[in-house]
């Protein structure tokens, strides 16, 4: 896939495997939903020490067995009522996360981020700044850290296809 065909999708982990050609899992619902899987998109997310989940945790100070939670708790509801982003549905939050991603990529990722591999961390980074700014303005650093990958497990699993 050519580099120039994921640059209006929303999320970097997802984006910089499809991009980079990695493998993922397909995995459709009963509702003919798509959604992808797989240690390439986890490995941006969760895995790598430049992940979403780093940055993350940089300033919310995450436990293993949370992060861990939020991923079972994601995949065993995918395709139920249950798998949703604090109570709203998937579908209701990946376009207002798309355009934020048009946003960041036509301002700051062109700019900045030579590579696909890049993008997640330019997320992680806008991520945690996001946190930082709930923490001052009176959020508790756990449950925005907290939040955010909840957002994040479940919007890299995540396609225009998805909805």
């Amino acid at each position: 896939m050519a580099i120039s065909s994921a640059l209006s999708s929303p999320d970097a982990c997802r984006q910089a495997v499809k991009a980079l050609g990695g493998h993922v899992a397909v995995i459709t619902t009963k509702d003919d939903k798509t959604y992808y899987y797989g240690e390439a998109v986890n490995k941006y997310l969760m895995e790598d020490h430049l992940s979403v989940l780093s940055f993350v945790n940089a300033v919310s100070n995450l436990k293993e067995e949370q992060v861990a939670g939020i991923a079972v708790e994601m995949t065993n509801s995918l395709g139920s009522d249950r798998f949703n982003i604090w109570g709203m549905t998937p579908e209701s939050v990946y376009p207002k996360i798309k355009e934020c991603w048009d946003g960041i990529y036509n301002n700051m990722t062109a700019n900045y981020c030579k590579d696909p591999s890049e993008w997640p961390m330019l997320f992680g980074i806008t991520t945690q700044m996001i946190i930082l700014k709930a923490i001052e303005a009176g959020a508790g650093a756990e449950e925005a850290g907290l939040m955010a990958m909840q957002c994040a497990y479940v919007i890299s699993k995540m396609d225009d296809d998805s909805l």
